[in-house]
């Protein structure tokens, strides 16, 4: 994660008013601003819509009801929890220090931490109308059909660049096999649909929306769940997989992160076709393309390089993962035969 130092600013100062707090200096991480004050040391959040600031309050009502730690939100001297100021949202928490891990470990803490998250707040929903499951795959077909379509258009605009720049050479290079991967996503999603509308009942579970390591923090008592913004009641499978596309190392052996998932929360087969097909949509090497267009500019060349390459090298352990969920969906139907 990059960090970036910056002066002082007054809407800073301004925010931090509210808490009767006194600015002293500041780092900025990502959309986390580290705020040393004469009080102490604190963690000053920003959020661009007043739609997730209310998903926030009422998502952190439903994780202070499970035994289950995240990191308190302060209130300001107004007794709000969040905080407007220029257009933008604030909340503040205290600045938690974490207890050096390896990055194996926190993964594997996390995993767990994510599995009790879903086990804990398991709900039955009756599908009781077929074609919103048919609308909700339809959705994620299309969104999916865009990502094609401006790939498509970038690598077109990259050939018929004079000097491509290598990055856009290394995305030229593995344009097929990101399409490829993306029909395959389409073709799973929609074989989990013809079953998916002959179920009685789907689980729901409240799922973080944004898991990543960088999201969790493990202080001297124990593991802390941070971002609660984009939670939302889902199929387990949103946040398994969304987890696999936030890893950037090699290394990492998925099948076992997903047998310590399951010791706490098996998947049923549905859930598991479903998964194959998040998993088969290269959702990480779409965004560091688009990362790339967006920021080309500021000399990050290098950089997006290593970033698509790592995404290529874990691709390895995502295809090992799906076979392993097709061999257990396929040794399950040879049984009930």
């Amino acid at each position: 994660m990059t960090v970036l130092t910056q002066p002082l600013t007054g809407a800073l100062k301004r925010v931090l008013f509210h808490y009767h707090l006194h600015l002293v200096d500041f780092t900025q991480i990502g959309h986390v601003f580290k705020v040393k004050c004469l009080e102490g040391i604190y963690a000053l959040k920003k959020i661009k819509t007043d739609e997730r600031a209310k998903r926030l309050l009422y998502m952190r009502r439903k994780f202070n009801a499970l035994p289950l730690r995240t990191v308190p939100i302060l209130h300001s001297m107004e007794g709000d929890l969040v905080v407007k100021e220029e257009g933008n949202y604030y909340y503040l928490t205290p600045w938690i220090d974490e207890v050096p891990f390896s990055d194996e470990k926190k993964v594997g803490y996390f995993v767990d931490c994510l599995a009790y998250l879903h086990h804990s707040t398991v709900e039955m929903e009756p599908v009781d109308d077929t074609e919103k499951v048919v609308r909700c795959v339809e959705a994620i077909k299309a969104k999916w059909r865009s990502y094609e379509e401006w790939l498509t258009a970038f690598v077109y605009r990259a050939e018929h660049t004079i000097y491509p720049s290598p990055f856009e050479q290394l995305v030229l290079a593995h344009y097929n096999a990101i399409i490829q991967k993306t029909e395959q996503a389409i073709g799973a999603i929609d074989k989990w649909k013809e079953v998916a509308v002959e179920s009685p009942m789907q689980r729901l579970v409240l799922c973080h929306g944004q898991p990543s390591i960088d999201h969790f923090i493990c202080d001297n008592r124990g593991a802390q769940l941070l971002n609660l913004e984009a939670a939302t009641m889902d199929t387990p499978c949103l946040d398994i997989a969304a987890f696999i596309d936030s890893l950037s190392h090699s290394s990492v052996d998925l099948v076992k992160l997903l047998n310590i998932y399951e010791m706490s929360f098996p998947l049923r087969d549905n859930e598991k076709d479903l998964l194959v097909a998040f998993l088969h949509f290269p959702a990480a090497g779409y965004r560091t393309i688009l990362d790339y267009h967006h920021r080309r500019e500021q000399g990050r060349e290098l950089e997006t390089i290593r970033a698509f390459e790592r995404v290529h090298h874990v691709q390895p352990k995502r295809e090992e993962l799906i076979q392993v969920l097709h061999k257990s969906n396929d040794e399950k139907d040879s049984a009930q035969d």
